[in-house]
């Protein structure tokens, strides 16, 4: 038996297998925990740690805008006294608490914000359904 010829061919194979089988399915989304905050329908979350320390999310106002489509504004405020660049997301679920367009391709986008010291920006999301009832705004650090 020829080793030699045989190992190029189990090396092209695996990784075929690897390029096929990673593909398949898309891209990979994680598992939401049952008891995270999103879970249990608080409408900030804080995705990193220190962040609370940092920022506070205050006046966080809902309701359908004009068109009818769920709208979210609230005021995001820096504690410190540097500049921080953050992301925000807002998440919107319909009535049986499924997320809205979170096909891979079709996710809501981040927002970047730069929040200079211990000044407080607005934010501002509206849903893309009629079916959005209820949202959850995600936050995180931009470099961390």
């Amino acid at each position: 038996m020829k080793l030699p010829l045989l190992r190029p061919f189990m090396i092209v194979t695996a990784a075929a297998a690897l390029l096929i089988g990673g593909c398949a399915e898309g891209p990979s989304v994680p598992v939401g925990d049952l008891n995270s905050p999103e879970s249990a329908g608080e409408p900030v979350v804080l995705l990193d740690s220190g962040l609370s320390d940092a920022i506070a999310v205050d006046l966080v106002r809902t309701g359908p805008n004009p068109n009818h489509y769920l709208e979210v504004q609230a005021a995001v405020r820096n504690r410190t006294g540097q500049d921080l660049e953050i992301q925000a997301q807002t998440l919107f679920y319909d009535a049986t608490g499924a997320v809205l367009n979170d096909e891979p391709g079709n996710e809501t986008p981040w927002t970047t914000l730069t929040v200079s010291a211990n000044q407080t920006i607005p934010y501002h999301a509206q849903a893309l359904s009629h079916k959005a009832n209820h949202f959850t705004v995600r936050i995180r650090f931009l470099h961390r």
